[in-house]
């Protein structure tokens, strides 16, 4: 199982060391968007970007989907996290349509958020991809 660890490089909620040791991440693109670099220790076949949905939500930022593909493409990556709209899971799926109907350069991960429904589930993996990103994102007790 391939595990990537979440979370701000320079958060306090990542240990230093486990961010050094593991060679693994998973960066938001709120975090550098619309054109910071990656950090040093992000590659194209370690890092994985997340579209930072959740955190443009909480902070009342829009993602422009088109800057999100260019960011990734300039950077390289090879994978990358669908921008969901949270709270909406058919927006969501409309993303995810149009999407598929792109040529892109790197693998496009769908996710399906806390809360959706079965009908979205059957929706989303009806694609038939290799991955997907499951986002939990109430505080566990």
């Amino acid at each position: 199982m391939k595990i990537y660890i979440a979370g701000q490089y320079n958060s306090k909620y990542v240990p230093d060391d486990l961010w050094l040791l593991h060679n693994r991440r998973l960066i938001s693109y709120f975090d550098v968007m619309p054109d910071k670099p990656l950090p040093a220790l992000c590659t194209s076949k370690n890092t994985i970007l997340d579209s930072g949905a959740f955190s443009a939500n909480t902070s009342n930022i829009y993602i422009n989907m088109g800057q999100y593909f260019d960011y990734m493409v300039r950077s390289k990556l090879q994978y990358g996290i669908m921008l969901d709209i949270i709270g909406d899971p058919d927006k969501t799926y409309r993303n995810l349509k149009l999407s598929k109907k792109l040529v892109l350069p790197f693998v496009l991960i769908p996710v399906l958020r806390e809360g959706s429904s079965i009908k979205h589930l059957e929706r989303m993996v009806s694609f038939n991809d290799s991955y997907y990103a499951l986002s939990f994102t109430n505080k566990l007790n």
